[in-house]
């Protein structure tokens, strides 16, 4: 696994932000200890008698230009720190974004949606907590204790040599003490993974849950989640109390010692009066930030495990991508639909208002798909499996040696029992997943040697499982191709069976779909996801039997759009019900993931195979239902 350190590179590019910040404190620090001084001559002067020499012209502009220049240092430290910051946590949080759609679909399959949500909202707020905040604020502190040091030793250098000397048993404790609570972190992290997991997992079964009277066994979960997390935090507390303890001792042990030294310095006549008050002044500037170290080093350690939890998401491979793009070229219209605000509605008025912009690329042919169809012209081999293995992991193959030719405008079908490899060639198809042995070959090359944007371009998906973003109707269908325009949107929702009750709606094509749909019943969902496939107008139609859960009334209308849809097309269908497949040119039946028979619907049935065993147990089941609605 390569290691990218994306966050060091975005660090690195905001530094300026930081070199300036450090600059500022260093003059802020300068100035204070200059200021200082000052004083601390004063004093002497005081108690020399000589009180008219201390408030002079010199003396008053002196002060008076510390101020200003220590004000305007602050100042600027200040903008720079919060402009390194805000930067910092914005380009994470981009990045990380960025990340999650270009991981390998596996990385999904091994990690809980709770546990990645985890990582993209505390464990980036933590990364940035460090290069924001944690790292300047070491340097902040390091560049006053050097800057201090230098002037006390200037002074008195025994007095230095005492602080030396006290100083590192305060490190030796927060070193100790800052693993201790690196490895409690690390797993309070987990813990929150798992808790996150389960308040995730009761979301979106509450529906299940609820019909199942389940509600007690998803209260456990998150009870069980939580007290394990409480547990774990009483712990994490009784150590961070002793840990704080053990450094208040040691943090004021060193101030007292060395506050009393000075004072003994100063009746044996070795430094004076306003020299010890300056070094009391001093002491405190240097002891309080070098007191605060410890907890920082804490705090560093802390955010360390959550950047070792974000770069081991961004070293993960993202999805493999060659470099062909097919014949053709982009897609889009001349005006694009999204780019403006206003209304979108069936009078179109909102439209022109907010939605008119030539910022569409316009395609080569007028269906806007990613590629020219040349490459599916009708009679050639559009998709060619050979002696395809596949497997989720090392243990259990799910395809194996499968190979088969699919030509252009050929209507073909996989049946098969659950589990058998069916959604698996439609991953495999769509670059999903890679095969790991054989060869897929997509318009006549090997599917390795595609961008998959340009692939992917060439297949539309019509699934059982529809999924819907929580936007606007038309934002949904609108997915099929960026760009559109209302009417193509209307046109595409006309092909499909939906514009009609749309229109219904009290705002129409503006009505927001609820989270993955929910305000919609099934059979629109899935009708909206056909215009979607529409608007794509891709050349292969990949169709997850997309009946196989709708009501009779609708499913009339689901089949007479996808009876349009599949015109002019290549279409793969993964069929449950063998009854919609028996018109299909081939059916290929899959059983232990190898293909066993393929064929027409009546030479299938003609061999008494497994699709003939499949086809009568269906029937059967039919027959019964049937006699029980009778």
């Amino acid at each position: 696994m390569k290691k990218n350190h994306v966050f060091r590179r975005i660090a690195l590019r905001n530094s300026p932000y930081l070199i300036v910040e450090l600059i500022a404190v260093y003059v802020l620090t300068s100035v204070i200890v200059k200021g200082s001084s000052l004083i601390a001559k004063a004093i002497d002067t005081l108690l020399s008698g000589e009180a008219t020499d201390i408030i002079n012209t010199h003396f008053m502009s002196q002060l008076f230009l510390f101020v200003g220049i220590g004000f305007t240092a602050s100042l600027v430290s200040s903008l720079c720190a919060s402009q390194f910051s805000v930067n910092i946590k914005t380009q994470f949080r981009k990045e990380a974004g960025r990340k999650l759609v270009q991981l390998e679909f596996k990385y999904y399959d091994q990690n809980s949606t709770g546990s990645i949500l985890n990582k993209l909202i505390s464990d980036i707020g933590e990364a940035g907590k460090f290069f924001s905040e944690t790292f300047p604020d070491i340097c902040r502190i390091l560049i006053e204790a050097i800057t201090i040091i230098i002037s006390i030793g200037k002074m008195d250098f025994v007095l230095v040599l005492f602080l030396a000397v006290g100083y590192p048993l305060v490190l030796v404790v927060s070193n100790y003490s800052s693993k201790r609570m690196a490895n409690l972190a690390r797993n309070r992290w987990k813990k929150i993974d798992v808790l996150n997991a389960a308040a995730y997992d009761n979301i979106q079964g509450i529906v299940v849950g609820r019909s199942f009277n389940l509600m007690n066994v998803m209260k456990k979960k998150i009870y069980d989640a939580n007290d394990g997390l409480l547990e774990f935090e009483f712990k994490r507390n009784r150590m961070s109390s002793v840990a704080w303890l053990l450094q208040s001792i040691i943090n004021w042990l060193p101030n007292i010692i060395l506050a009393t030294l000075a004072l003994m310095r100063v009746l044996s006549g070795t430094i004076t009066v306003g020299e010890m008050t300056y070094f009391v002044l001093m002491l405190d500037r240097i002891i309080h930030p070098l007191s605060e170290l410890p907890g920082l080093f804490n705090t560093a350690r802390e955010n360390g495990v959550s950047i070792q939890r974000l770069e081991e998401i961004m070293n993960q491979e993202n999805e493999p991508s060659g470099t062909y793009v097919g014949n053709g070229s982009g897609n889009g219209s001349k005006n694009g639909y999204g780019n403006g605000n206003g209304s979108v509605n069936g009078s179109g008025n909102g439209f022109e208002n907010g939605f008119g912009n030539e910022s569409g690329n316009e395609s080569k042919n007028e269906s806007g798909n990613g590629c020219e169809k040349s490459c599916v012209n009708s009679g050639e081999t559009v998709i060619e499996f050979v002696n395809v293995d596949f497997s989720y992991n090392d243990d259990n193959p799910v395809l194996k040696n499968v190979s088969f030719k699919i030509k252009a405008g050929e209507n073909i079908a996989f049946v098969g029992s659950s589990g058998e490899g069916k959604s698996t060639i439609f991953k495999l198809l769509c670059g999903f997943y890679q095969k790991q042995l054989g060869s897929y070959i997509l318009c006549g090359r090997n599917f390795e040697d595609w961008n998959l944007d340009a692939a992917r371009n060439l297949y539309s998906l019509v699934s059982q499982s529809v999924f819907l973003f929580p936007g606007t109707i038309a934002e949904n269908v609108v997915y099929g191709r960026k760009g559109a325009t209302l009417e193509e949107i209307q046109e595409a929702c006309q092909m499909a069976n939906i514009h009609e009750f749309i229109l219904s709606l009290p705002q129409q094509y503006d009505t927001l779909a609820g989270e993955r749909g929910a305000r919609l019943s099934g059979g629109e969902r899935q009708r909206i996801s056909i215009a979607r496939a529409f608007l794509k107008n891709a050349p292969i139609l990949l169709m997850d039997e997309p009946t196989s859960a709708i009501d009779v009334g609708t499913e009339d209308l689901i089949k007479e759009a996808i009876d349009r849809i599949s015109k002019g097309r290549t279409v793969i269908t993964i069929a449950h019900r063998l009854s919609t497949i028996e018109n299909a040119d081939t059916i290929m039946v899959l059983s232990k993931g190898e293909i066993v028979e393929s064929g027409t619907n009546e030479e299938l049935l003609a061999t008494n195979g497994v699709y003939y065993n499949l086809y009568e147990a269906q029937s059967k089941t039919q027959d019964i239902g049937k006699e029980g609605e009778i």
